[in-house]
């Protein structure tokens, strides 16, 4: 018969691993190609204003002069700096191979021998 303890060890691990896989990559206001080329609709965004708050919303529109979130529109004036949620594919391997050599061992260590 199976055991489905490892089973169990493996799928919540991996679902726990699947949050740890993501980054915020700061993105450049002033230099380079406009926002449009850097954020697009449909990323998450974390945004500094000028007056100190601090806003997590998901991009819905990128305008010329303007990041738009649902009925928010804010001026690129008013952002101080953006952040964008990214996929790290280096986290996620380095997070993936460390769960699999820690589960490996565990299954094969022998409760017994101990």
């Amino acid at each position: 018969m199976m055991n489905v303890r490892p089973v169990v060890i493996w799928i919540v691990c991996i679902t726990i691993s699947l949050s740890g896989c993501h980054t915020m990559r700061p993105v450049a206001l002033s230099s380079g190609p406009p926002l449009s080329a850097k954020v697009a609709p449909g990323d998450r965004a974390r945004v500094w204003l000028h007056d100190g708050r601090r806003l997590d919303l998901r991009v819905t529109a990128v305008e010329a002069d303007a990041l738009v979130s649902g009925e928010q529109r804010i001026p690129l004036g008013d952002i101080e700096r953006i952040e964008i949620r990214d996929f790290s594919w280096t986290r996620t391997t380095l997070l993936l191979v460390g769960i699999g050599v820690t589960l490996f061992l565990i299954s094969h260590i022998n409760p017994y021998s101990l």
